[in-house]
């Protein structure tokens, strides 16, 4: 199985390292991740050249400067199927990775298949211990 792991840390003064696969990729402005959480709000649904300018810049967020995400993705590409693990911080769920675009969507397109992956930003949340109820219909 080909894996590709990338972490995008917790926001710390005004950069946040990206890693790949365990090794330091390069930093993100704060400044940048605000304005593409911004973007992410934007309606991109419904407009094809919306959705390809926010996938380029979705991918090139993860990618940096040198080129490190692309050529991870070139050299794996004829083994099979690629599984790109996103891990990072709760405040960055928002953005859709599932979108991001290389000469093409990467999800739709080739047989990379993103997962995200959660850790220890996770906040737990409590439920309360109660029956279950269900209610089904059935339409005939």
């Amino acid at each position: 199985m080909n894996t590709i792991t990338i972490s995008i840390a917790e926001n710390t003064g005004s950069k946040r390292a990206v890693t790949i696969n365990n090794d330091l990729s390069h930093y993100i402005d704060t400044a940048e991740v605000k304005a593409f959480l911004e973007k992410a709000d934007e309606p991109w649904q419904y407009d094809w050249d919306k959705a390809v300018a926010l996938g380029t810049e979705l991918f090139t967020l993860l990618n940096g400067d040198k080129n490190k995400l692309r050529d991870l993705i070139s050299q794996k590409l004829p083994d099979g199927d690629i599984h790109l693990i996103l891990n990072m911080h709760k405040d960055l769920d928002s953005l859709p990775f599932e979108m991001m675009f290389d000469n093409r969507f990467l999800t739709l397109e080739s047989p990379v298949h993103i997962m995200r992956q959660g850790g220890d930003n996770i906040t737990p949340t409590h439920i309360p211990d109660r029956p279950l109820r269900v209610l089904f219909m059935a339409h005939l």
